[in-house]
């Protein structure tokens, strides 16, 4: 299947599901390349749906680096969501990527990102989708090559079976010698191939080793079968972010996501040595960008993107050694242009009065600090090294400054916890609230309580998962003690986290059972709604395998499934800390104590700490151009309001009202514009969109209001087309009064144009010209036509006799057609509702649709409706 007959295929399915826009491409800084013009071809997955996938910066970072190769292309996918993956199984719709709705099939490489264990099932439901053989064994020279890689990969037996190689580390150089390797093996056998890239150092390639067992079915070691190959696979890692590639022209989505902010990573690693974070020890040596790198990085972005926030993303952003300094670069830089800055949560040993005001200038919202447990004596323990004095002087700080909001972080099941340690947690929700109340005010405080997972590569991988039944006792109760008026506890599924401890401590024998559990319907089962404990369960028996086997306290002696992958952590060095814990001795932080003896080769001289940037330094950071055009802050009186009409056509016709908005104010800023914006805690952009569409439904004639506060010649508002989707088209802008006026627009009556065709064509129940006639002469003839319009006060009467002005069938003129970019045979219907009425009888086609023609939901998504009047 061609990628023309693919996307008309999926526009048939899209008025049918849920945000249709995660399947359309066409985001902001999107790159499409000929791949005629390539040597190598990269699809990019996050097994996840498009909100998360979108949120991650490693894919696109990777996403960037591919494409700046001019032999190179990337595209991206995520998984499908429930009800776009019935109706492509149905449709015949291949897995297929966003720039160019190719099939996943014709790239080279399909690289997969390990973020979470339990996306394996989606990984395989992907390939499945995909067209490619699931187990790694089954797939010829023909089929593309099935990378993965990310944190999950530091136990990477489970899915073995299903990819062909495995990258350990860090992506950004080794993907070049991957794509080369890649190249230069082109037409030869599939096994020649990874052969020759399982000698690129990081590369792990599964069929290369094999695992061995005793008599007892007890793991003995993983070996590899070919002399040519490495014993033990080492991590890659870069040496140096400040020389690191990074984009710069960030994917900027169509719709909301889950982190819809640009990211800048400011440092990579940690070196706290908390024992029970996989990602801690992965990550490790520890290195910063320079302030200088940061600003560039993060001006550009924001210049290149048009959002309104930035995140500083790092394991623990706090602890970068110029943070203050960062923070005040940038809050004084970005601040004139509304966006504002986050931090992810705060170390409470690392606090900082001066840091919370920065990144509060423009939103201020709440604290998310993670203690991990409930008294000293098991936080020291897991090397978290924060005393109660210091925690509750860091909580009045917060509350003396006037936020009222605190969320914590805690885990239950820790190595080591006694019924003490979770009455600690109940005792510190407690002083909270007492520490609130010396300040006055309402405070709020939430506890997000998760169980202890035990991961690779940690000195807590010998320990075990405690048992579900346990970590259910425990928040049962903690529950009553700690929900309150004033504070409220949220924990994750314990039934989930008991699949993902398996996963993580898993071996090769593990495979067989994620098949199963997919083959019984397991997919995203991160998301509570769709995870099926019993499907999980079934799949454990039918495979032969007891999953507690693989969480049971291990002696430290026995070979470990993951023992042939080195992250370059020394194994004895887990031991001992492994005992430390046991002894509740605190292992102090490398890089401001001696060295550890971890293994990361160097012995602490590969930390990479930024330079300290002098006073006149940190003043010429601080002064230099904003991302925008330093508008201000000060100003109480806009400008200018402009009055804005643009065409809302063919894809676009699925973007939401708010996102739409999102997309406005985003394109005004990235045409170089000053929009107003709202006062208070989280100010908006002042910009309003007249009657909004509902999704699904094109328009020859959109109108919007915005406010600007620096004025510029109004036909300099259309350069924001440029920035705008496909299907948004500016038609006019014009200046209108602003004095003493609030900012409002409103519809009095709107025009539609209705193609019948899909009923007529094609439906699952086809109706013919006779029915459209009977109907619109019965309502003709009728002298009132009421109907009950449910909403969320309930049930309203509605007299569409009163609610429209004219509905009949139509005969519109070829250039309203042309215009709309129909190709529609009809028939068509003509209809005028009012917008604004006494006693709100208005209505909308859906209504009409529905209540008039009797249509259901399905029949409603499918018929294309156009606006082409709005009388405001």
């Amino acid at each position: 299947m061609d990628s023309r007959e693919l996307r008309r295929r999926l526009e048939e399915q899209l008025p049918l599901v849920e945000h249709p826009m995660r399947y359309l491409g066409g985001e902001l800084n999107q790159i499409r390349k000929d791949p005629a013009q390539v040597r190598v071809q990269w699809l990019l997955i996050l097994p996840e749906v498009y909100e998360i996938g979108m949120s991650h910066q490693g894919l696109k970072t990777l996403y960037d680096i591919l494409n700046r190769r001019p032999d190179a292309l990337a595209e991206r996918t995520y998984s499908p969501w429930i009800d776009l993956e019935a109706r492509m199984r149905r449709a015949g719709i291949p897995l297929f990527s966003l720039e160019t709705h190719r099939p996943a099939r014709e790239f080279d490489i399909i690289g997969i990102s390990l973020q979470y264990e339990l996306t394996g099932t989606n990984i395989l439901n992907l390939l499945d989708l995909a067209g490619i053989p699931i187990w790694q064994k089954d797939r010829s020279d023909d089929d593309p090559l099935i990378f993965a890689g990310g944190p999950v990969a530091t136990n990477p037996e489970p899915l073995a079976d299903f990819f062909d190689a495995i990258l350990i580390g860090d992506g950004e150089e080794v993907v070049h010698a991957i794509s080369d390797g890649v190249i230069a093996t082109k037409g030869a056998p599939r096994a020649e191939r990874l052969l020759a890239l399982a000698q690129i150092e990081g590369i792990y390639v599964p069929s290369l080793y094999r695992p061995e067992y005793d008599a007892d079915g007890a793991l003995l070691r993983v070996e590899p079968i070919h002399p040519a190959i490495p014993k033990k696979v080492k991590r890659r890692y870069v040496a140096d972010l400040n020389t690191t590639a990074y984009p710069t022209k960030p994917l900027v989505p169509l719709q909301e996501i889950v982190q819809d902010r640009l990211g800048v990573e400011v440092l990579r690693g940690c070196t706290q040595g908390c024992r029970y974070c996989q990602a801690g020890y992965f990550y490790r040596p520890l290195r910063e960008r320079s302030v200088s790198r940061i600003t560039e990085l993060t001006t550009e972005g924001l210049r290149q993107s048009g959002w309104d926030e930035v995140s500083l993303v790092s394991l623990s952003t706090a602890d970068h050694t110029q943070i203050e300094a960062i923070t005040d670069v940038l809050s004084t830089r970005l601040s004139p242009d509304h966006i504002g800055i986050s931090l992810p949560s705060l170390r409470a040993d690392r606090f900082s009065v001066a840091l919370a005001d920065k990144v509060s200038q423009v939103r201020k919202s709440g604290f998310t600090f993670a203690p991990e447990a409930g008294t000293e004596r098991l936080r020291f323990a897991i090397n978290k090294q924060i005393t109660d004095a210091e925690f509750y002087e860091t909580v009045r700080a917060v509350y003396r400054r006037g936020w009222r909001q605190i969320k914590l972080y805690f885990m239950i099941g820790l190595p080591t916890e006694t019924k003490e340690d979770l009455d600690g947690i109940v005792e510190m929700m407690g002083k909270l609230r007492g520490i609130g109340r010396e300040f006055g005010g309402s405070v709020s405080v939430t506890a997000s309580i998760g169980s202890f997972i035990p991961k690779s590569h940690t000195p807590f991988q010998w320990e075990p998962f405690e048992s579900p039944d346990s970590l259910k006792e425990k928040i049962a109760f903690l529950k009553p003690r700690i929900e309150t008026k004033w504070s409220r506890m949220k924990f994750h599924n314990v039934d989930s986290s008991y699949i993902e401890a398996v996963h993580s401590q898993g071996d090769r024998r593990l495979a067989a059972v994620i098949y199963e559990a997919w083959r019984r319907g397991a997919r995203f089962d991160g998301w509570s709604e769709h995870f099926s404990l019993a499907s999980w369960e079934a799949a454990f028996r039918a495979a032969g395998i007891d999953p507690l086997s693989y969480i049971r306290r291990k002696e430290t002696s026995e070979p470990l499934p993951w023992d042939h992958i080195d992250i370059l952590i020394n194994k004895k060095f887990l031991i001992k800390d492994l005992q430390r814990a046991r002894e509740g001795v605190i292992l102090e932080d490398c890089r401001r104590g001696n060295c550890s003896g971890c293994g990361v080769p160097g012995s602490g001289t590969d930390i990479q700490l930024a330079e300290a940037v002098t006073a006149e330094e940190l003043l010429l950071l601080k002064t230099g151009d904003g991302p925008a055009h330093g508008s201000s802050l000060d100003p109480e009186v806009p400008a200018q309001r402009i009055r804005l009409v643009y065409r809302k056509l063919g894809i676009s016709r699925f973007i939401g009202h708010l996102d739409l908005c999102r997309l406005l104010a985003r394109a005004i800023k990235l045409a170089g514009m000053s929009l107003a914006y709202s006062k208070g805690f989280n100010p908006r952009p002042k910009l309003i969109i007249a009657a909004p569409l509902s999704v699904g439904t094109e328009s020859l004639c959109e109108i919007a209001v915005l406010d600007l506060m620096q004025p510029v010649p109004p036909g300099e508002i259309c350069n924001i087309e440029r920035y705008l989707p496909d299907g948004i088209t500016v038609r006019d802008a014009s200046e209108i009064e602003t004095a003493g006026r609030r900012l409002t627009v409103a519809a009095t009556s709107a025009k539609y144009l209705i193609s019948m065709e899909s009923l007529f064509n094609g439906s699952r129940s086809p109706r013919t010209p006779e029915w459209l006639h009977e109907r619109l002469a019965a309502y003709a003839a009728a002298v009132t036509w009421e109907i009950q319009k449910q909403s969320k006060k309930g049930f309203r009467t509605i007299d569409l006799k009163r609610a429209v002005l004219r509905l009949e069938a139509a005969y519109p003129e070829l250039e309203i057609l042309k215009a709309a970019g129909w190709d529609s045979a009809g028939p068509f219907l003509a209809l005028d509702v009012r917008m604004q009425s006494e006693g709100n009888q208005v209505a909308s086609p859906s209504l009409i649709l529905e209540h008039l023609f009797e249509l259901d939901h399905e029949a409603i998504a499918c018929v294309r409706c156009l606006r082409v009047g709005l009388a405001t």
